[in-house]
This record gives C-alpha cells, sequence and structure tokens, in this order.
C-alpha cells in the first residue's frame, strides 16, 4: 500500500482529520521533490546506524533507521508543529543530510561520533 492510500485509510478509519492528512500529503511531495534535489541516488539505502558496546556487562544497541524515514519523519513533523524548527535554531535538516551524504569517505560511509571508553565502551554514530 502506498504512502498516499495509507494516509487515506487513516482518514477513513477517523485516526487522522482531513486537514491533517493534506499536510502529511504536502509533506510527502515535498519530501519526493527533496530527494529528487539531494540526489536520490545517494540516499537509496543508506541508513543512521547507532552501536554501543559495554563489555562489562555485555550491553549491545544496534539501531539502523533509513535516512529517507528521517527525512520524511521531520519534514512531516515540522509541519504539524513548525515551532519545532525554531526550536531546532534554524538548522535545515535537509541541508545537513545532504551534507552527511555527499561527504561520504572512499568506502561509502560518514563517522558522526566515534569514542571509545577506557572501560572498554563504544560509541559509534554513522551513515552507511
Amino acid at each position: 500500500m502506498s504512502e498516499k492510500a495509507k494516509i487515506l485509510k487513516m482518514v477513513e478509519d477517523g485516526i487522522i482529520t482531513s486537514e491533517e492528512a493534506l499536510k502529511l500529503l504536502e509533506a510527502i511531495e515535498e519530501n519526493n521533490v527533496k530527494v529528487v534535489k539531494n540526489d536520490k541516488s545517494k540516499l537509496k539505502g543508506k541508513k543512521l546506524k547507532i552501536k554501543v558496546f559495554d563489555p562489562s556487562d555485555n550491553t549491545k544497541i544496534d539501531v539502523k533507521i533509513p535516512l529517507s524515514l528521517i527525512n520524511l519523519g521531520l519534514n512531516i513533523g515540522t509541519k504539524f508543529k513548525p515551532e519545532l524548527k525554531e526550536k531546532l535554531g534554524g538548522i535545515d535538516i535537509d541541508e545537513i543530510i545532504k551534507t552527511a551524504i555527499d561527504d561520504f569517505d572512499e568506502n561509502g560511509s560518514q563517522t558522526i561520533i566515534d569514542i571509545e571508553e577506557e572501560d572498554g565502551t563504544t560509541v559509534k554514530i554513522y551513515i552507511d
């Protein structure tokens, strides 16, 4: 089922109002235009990855979030809550994603955070 069909189904089921649906549909259209503008081939398949390992208690965290989902979520969020953009300090999320994609290293990866503690705890956040 397409994103538009899912939104229409939510209206039909009374989950959201028609005004909310219109905002979602507009956000989807804006996101589609921005993704093409930001070179869709570079965004496709890329994920924000967060990995945490604490050897003392064997804690492991491995989170993978598609960049396109982050981009869409932030665009939809700012449609429903325009003040979110102000809370982000006027940061242009599309520009951050575009810059991260443009700065991939030769392996097609972008390290954002790489921390290694003395006790062996590691935190890595990167785009791959």
